[in-house]
C-alpha cells in the first residue's frame, strides 16, 4: 500500500539508532505515523513544522509504514527570534498531534492551519489561532454555539458561554449565574460589528478554547492541555504584563 501527500511534521521521535518515528498531518490522510531513516542532511530538516511531500509505504494499511520526505520549508524557523509566534506554532502543532485521530482526513482543519501560517505577520494572528482551535473543536464534534442566547434565543448582548452546554448566554440571562459562566470575547460574536480584538479579549479567547479543549476532548488524559499550549498562554500573559 502506498500514498503520497503534502504534509506538516508534528513530531519526530528517535526510533532505534538511526531512525525517527514521524507524526505528520496531511489534507488527504489526516494524522499519520511512520518510520523514517534520514540522511545526515535530512536530520536537520526533521524539525516540527517542516512542510513537504511525504510518501508512505507499507504492506498493509494497519502496519507502521515507512516515509520518504521531500522538504519544502519550515515556518517555525522564520520565528526563532520571536518567542511568542514560535510558541503559538509549537502550541498548535502539539495540539494537533494529540487530539486528531489517526487516519481521518480533516481538510477544513488543514486549510485553517495553512491560513494561520499565511497570516502570522498580520495584526490579528492570535485571533486567528483561536479561530483554528474553535475549528478543531467543531470538526471533532464539539463546536461551540455562539450565535444566540441559550436561554432566550436573542442574538444581542452575548457576553457569556455556558461551560456545561458550550452555548452563548446574554448579559441579562446570565447575570444571576455570572460567576459560573465563561466570558465570551466580543470578537467571537458573529452578529456584531467587528473591531480589532483587544489584548484582554484575546486572553479570554485562549481561556475559552482551552477550557473546552480540556473538558471535551482531553478529559480522559487528566484535563491537561499540551505543555506547549500551556506555555504559550503563560507567555502571552507575561507579554501583556510587560506592556507599558
Amino acid at each position: 500500500m502506498e500514498w503520497r501527500d503534502q504534509g506538516l511534521l508534528l513530531s519526530a521521535r528517535k526510533q532505534g539508532e538511526s531512525g525517527l518515528l514521524l507524526t505528520i498531518f496531511t489534507p488527504g490522510q489526516g494524522l499519520a505515523k511512520g518510520w523514517f531513516r534520514p540522511t545526515k542532511k535530512e536530520v536537520a530538516l526533521c524539525q516540527i513544522g517542516a512542510l513537504g511531500e511525504f510518501t508512505w509505504r507499507a504492506r498493509l494499511s494497519q502496519h507502521l509504514g515507512k516515509f520518504q520526505f521531500e522538504y519544502h520549508g519550515n515556518p517555525c524557523l522564520i520565528y526563532m527570534d520571536d518567542p511568542l509566534r514560535l510558541g503559538a506554532l509549537s502550541s498548535l502543532l502539539g495540539l494537533l498531534s494529540i487530539v486528531l485521530p489517526e487516519g481521518h482526513p480533516y481538510l477544513r482543519i488543514w486549510e485553517g492551519v495553512q491560513d494561520f501560517f499565511d497570516h502570522l505577520e498580520s495584526p490579528d494572528w492570535i485571533g486567528r489561532l483561536i479561530q483554528v482551535e474553535l475549528l478543531v473543536l467543531r470538526e471533532l464534534g464539539f463546536g461551540l454555539s455562539l450565535e444566540k442566547c441559550a436561554s432566550t434565543g436573542q442574538q444581542e448582548d452575548l457576553i457569556y458561554v455556558s461551560p456545561r452546554t458550550a452555548r452563548a448566554v446574554s448579559r441579562e440571562a446570565g447575570a444571576p449565574y455570572a460567576e459560573k459562566l465563561l466570558p465570551l470575547p466580543a470578537f467571537l460574536v458573529k452578529n456584531i460589528e467587528k473591531e480589532a480584538p483587544k489584548a484582554d479579549e484575546l486572553l479570554q479567547g485562549l481561556g475559552l478554547t482551552g477550557y473546552f479543549l480540556k473538558h471535551l476532548i482531553l478529559h480522559q488524559g487528566g484535563n491537561e492541555l499540551p505543555p506547549a499550549r500551556q506555555r504559550f498562554e503563560k507567555l502571552y500573559q507575561e507579554c501583556l504584563r510587560k506592556r507599558p
